[in-house]
C-alpha cells in the first residue's frame, strides 16, 4: 500500500479567505446556474491552481 500525502496549505488558506471576507462566493456565488455546490467545486481548482504555481 502506497502513502499519500496531500498539502493543505493552500486549502486552509482558501477556507480562511472565505471564512473571513467571503471572497469566492462574493465572486462566483450567482455564477452555479444549475450546480448546487459550484463553490464547493471551486474551491478545490483554486487550491490546484495555487499549487501548481507556488
Amino acid at each position: 500500500m502506497n502513502s499519500v500525502t496531500l498539502p493543505i496549505g493552500s486549502i486552509s488558506v482558501i477556507d480562511k479567505i472565505e471564512r473571513d471576507i467571503g471572497l469566492i462566493s462574493g465572486i462566483f456565488g450567482n455564477s452555479g446556474g444549475k450546480s448546487k455546490d459550484f463553490v464547493g467545486i471551486v474551491k478545490p481548482f483554486l487550491a490546484n491552481r495555487i499549487e501548481e504555481r507556488f
